[in-house]
């Protein structure tokens, strides 16, 4: 009797120990350009840091299994947007799994003929990504995704769209042009998907 009860307690050890080991390590981390500042905690709506790059900054020093970028409110990025280098997978997204904030007017705003440069493995997801005349998402061979409920909407008539690039966009004359893209596209609307690089060499 008491060999199977042991061997009941040493079972179920392991069953706890194999759960715990496969739970992903996910942080999020909230953005408000009105509210927001960069000396808040970011883990909440109410310390929201201001900035995109804080957040990213924050995301990659948790050395999480994935980390949520929120944004909370209609934020504006007048210039190209490039990540800094990240090994924790971003997630953008104006939904933290309980609040939907996009149906509150949140949303990423960019400026005229911008580029989203991507340094890690990042997804978007139940996020609406306004443009004008053109958005370049150049993924430099990392992964892209853009996941379900993703509205990509251009504000102006011009003829040119959003991009996505899985390789480098211009790259230098002797960039590494033989990796491979990984490009998923599960909503939005796309004016080109560009498996390898875009435009010539600048060296």
């Amino acid at each position: 009797m008491k060999k199977l009860i042991v061997l009941a307690l040493s079972v179920m050890l392991f069953i706890t120990l194999a759960v715990a080991a496969s739970a992903e390590n996910v942080e999020y981390f909230y953005v408000n350009s009105e509210t927001g500042d960069d000396h808040y905690s970011g883990y909440t709506a109410d310390e929201a840091v201001k900035t995109f790059t804080r957040a990213c900054n924050l995301a990659e020093k948790t050395r999480a299994d994935k980390a949520y970028i929120v944004i909370t409110n209609e934020y504006a990025c007048p210039k190209s947007v490039g990540e800094i280098e990240h090994t924790v997978p971003f997630v953008v997204t104006a939904h933290d799994g309980t609040t939907d904030f996009g149906a509150s007017g949140a949303k990423m705003v960019f400026g005229s003929s911008l580029r989203y440069v991507l340094r890690g493995d990042t997804t978007f997801e139940n996020i609406t990504i306004e443009y004008t005349k053109s958005l370049n998402c150049v993924a430099q061979y990392n992964h892209i995704t853009f996941g379900n409920n993703v509205v990509t909407k251009r504000l102006d008539s011009d003829v040119s769209g959003l991009y996505i690039v899985g390789g480098w966009q211009s790259p230098a004359g002797s960039a590494e042009s033989s990796l491979d893209s990984h490009i998923t596209v599960k909503s939005g609307s796309f004016y080109y998907i560009i498996g390898g690089c875009r435009q010539k060499p600048t060296g």
